[in-house]
């Protein structure tokens, strides 16, 4: 019982309690629409939109699954609730919503700016509206695509609670290299990717991870300094703006960092899976009540688990899976300058917003 009473503690109490601990780095601020304390955006009863704009391989389809089995938890839950005989009950399913998961899978995602004219994918703001206005305090709703942030306020849409994974820089550039050859996804793209690669290092098989970076004209090209192709955890937080263009520059990066502290109720960390849950949980009980839960049965059955489909590789010389040398690292790293910048300050917030929340629950537990 004990435990339960914990998770239900109102978030905007959470951050009250945080505040009289002098424990968030400075007083609350307004930037634009978003009013945050201490740098984490407080969670509105009224939002009934969630925002993930998921960064590719950064523990996103992890997260994605765990909110799809929630949901379902959540919908049995009430119509186990309707049926009974007494509706009274101390859990916090009493107080927690339901709502849908809409996964979005559209044509160039976040390779072009969102819902434009130009592109096919127009109507996108459209779905977001249509969602918007289906979502109650009730039933909400969550919306999850592979898009850099965006202006809801700007568009004419009420402001999301949004949520992000980040990783580790050089670890999600190794895991986006090896996804892309060898899955799991469709045959002809990885068969295409793999085509790419030894075409770009001139070798017979496909090239591991060391001898791309070791080999390919885009890093012997890029030199030991920031890619402006590279960077995608900071291109996801910086959006679509024009100072965003070229994401090496100063300008870039601190865009990205302000929106991450002014517009995301909490930026998750894939080393620090387990304590992004627990903090999903207790910021906002309402939309995350019992996560760490369902996480914790997966992690049981070892449906967390992603492995690559033999279908996929099926005949195939598979080279993949090497890991990464210090001296690939090191200029993975380089080359995602920003990234690595971003990450740091996005994990120092991770830090202090898990210190005050969880000790601000064993102040009022």
């Amino acid at each position: 019982m004990r435990n339960r009473a914990r998770v239900s503690v109102h978030p905007l109490w959470v951050m009250l309690v945080a505040c009289v601990a002098v424990l968030c780095r400075g007083s609350s601020t307004t930037v634009g629409t978003s009013t945050t304390t201490g740098g984490f955006p407080l969670p509105n009863p009224n939002q009934h939109v969630v925002f993930f704009n998921r960064i590719p391989k950064a523990g996103s389809t992890t997260l994605l699954t765990i909110l799809r089995r929630l949901a379902s938890r959540r919908a049995r839950e009430l119509r186990g609730r309707h049926s009974a005989e007494s509706v009274h009950t101390t859990t916090a399913a009493t107080t927690a919503r339901t709502f849908t998961v809409f996964n979005a899978r559209m044509p160039d995602y976040y390779l072009q700016a969102p819902f434009a004219p130009s592109t096919n994918w127009s109507s996108g703001w459209d779905r977001l509206s249509q969602l918007s206005a289906n979502a109650t305090a009730a039933h909400g709703q969550i919306y999850v695509n592979h898009v850099y942030w965006v202006n809801f306020t700007h568009a004419g849409l009420p402001r999301p609670l949004a949520i992000q994974m980040m990783r580790e820089p050089g670890e999600r550039e190794v895991s986006q290299y090896y996804y892309d050859l060898w899955g799991p996804r469709k045959v002809k793209d990885m068969n295409d990717a793999r085509k790419a690669a030894m075409e770009a290092t001139g070798l017979g098989h496909p090239p591991t991870i060391n001898e791309y970076v070791a080999l390919s004209p885009v890093s012997l090209q890029g030199g030991p300094g920031c890619l402006p192709t590279a960077n995608i955890q900071t291109r996801f937080f910086c959006g679509y703006h024009p100072i965003c263009h070229d994401i090496c520059t100063e300008a870039a990066l601190e865009r990205a960092k302000i929106v991450l502290d002014s517009e995301y109720a909490v930026v998750g960390l894939l080393d620090r899976f387990p304590d992004t849950l627990r903090l999903l949980e207790l910021m906002d009980p309402s939309w995350f009540a019992n996560i760490t839960r369902v996480y914790r049965r997966m992690v049981r059955r070892k449906d967390h688990v992603r492995v690559t489909d033999s279908r996929f590789t099926k005949g195939q010389v598979r080279t993949s899976h090497e890991p990464a040398t210090n001296a690939t690292m090191a200029l993975l790293r380089q080359h995602n300058a920003q990234d690595v910048a971003l990450f740091r300050y996005a994990t120092a917030r991770f830090e202090r917003q898990f210190q005050v929340t969880t000790q601000s629950v064993v102040l009022t537990g």
